[in-house]
């Protein structure tokens, strides 16, 4: 689980039924991290599932609107690209 409050990961017997928490998949969550490391060139080459995919947008999006205490035009607008494909 990702609990943003609490700015990370937390494991099943550290949740609560807060709101703020999302569940990713172990995968998920290790294909984020090697994102994150920094190495765009390994970065292009992962091949992402569809669920991983799904949870990382959806994460994402979550994460956004917790930083930010709202929904940004930008976030709406990359939304509605999405789902016109």
């Amino acid at each position: 689980y990702i609990d943003f409050s609490k700015g990370g990961i937390l494991c099943s017997q550290c949740t609560s039924s807060r709101k703020d928490q999302r569940q990713l998949s172990a995968g998920t969550i290790k294909q984020l991290l090697w994102v994150n490391s920094g190495d765009l060139k390994k970065a292009e080459r992962i091949r992402f599932t569809p669920r991983a995919v799904q949870e990382g947008l959806d994460f994402l999006e979550k994460f956004v609107l917790f930083q930010v205490g709202r929904e940004p035009n930008s976030l709406k607008f990359l939304r509605n690209i999405r789902m016109t494909k």
